[in-house]
């Protein structure tokens, strides 16, 4: 899988990815990105959709209050993700 850092040149979105690469945190909201990089929402979430797919990757499960939650796309994230909706699974049938 290729690095982000061989990829990206352009200072805002290194702004971005370097806050997704963050180790402090597993997935990032819009508004976590923001306050970190200064960017603004829009710019942000325009980055975020330009490489979803191929170096960023959505969380299928929303974060905080409901909101869209993104990481980079490597293979501990989707680890991580995974055994995020096998908590969630069970939390609901255990009730």
């Amino acid at each position: 899988m290729t690095s982000w850092k061989d990829v990206i040149d352009n200072p805002d979105e290194r702004k971005v990815f370097e806050v997704l690469a963050d180790p402090k945190w597993d997935f990032r909201t819009i508004d976590g990105i923001r306050k970190v990089s200064g960017l603004p929402n829009d710019e942000i979430l325009s980055i975020l959709n330009k490489y979803e797919g191929n170096l960023v990757r959505k969380s299928d499960i929303p974060g905080p209050q409901g909101k869209d939650i993104y990481t980079l796309k490597t293979d501990k994230a989707e680890t991580q993700e995974l055994l995020a909706k096998l908590r969630t699974f069970i939390s609901k049938t255990v009730r």
